[in-house]
């Protein structure tokens, strides 16, 4: 994933979108390697959603080190007992005008526990 000229607090990145188990335990998990940011950081991201498409909830999980090296971004919780659907995405945030970065996904997972 690459982006240049990112806006202030806008992102790029890639998202999935799936059918979750209410108040099931999960983790997500995916091997990241930040080759480049500027005024940005990397998020792993999951946004819950009701039936009727509602917003429930979200957890975010930040990485601010270009390292040019593998690391795994984890992040476990507890599904909401409401949600129905989830997004997750991995994205680069630009946290200043002109944001840019640059990073390589790997073996992203959503599991139950």
């Amino acid at each position: 994933m690459n982006g240049y000229w990112i806006p202030n607090n806008t992102y790029v990145g890639v998202s999935q979108t799936l059918r979750v188990i209410p108040d099931k335990s999960f983790n997500i998990s995916g091997s990241v390697n930040i080759n480049m940011l500027y005024q940005s950081k990397v998020q792993m991201y999951i946004d819950f959603y009701s039936m009727d498409g509602a917003f429930i909830s979200s957890s975010i999980k930040d990485m601010n080190e270009a390292n040019g090296k593998y690391t795994l971004f984890a992040y476990q919780g507890i599904i909401p007992s409401n949600a129905v659907f989830a997004t997750i995405y991995f994205l680069i945030r630009s946290t200043g005008d002109y944001g840019a970065g640059s990073f390589y996904l790997d073996s992203a997972s959503f599991n139950y526990n």
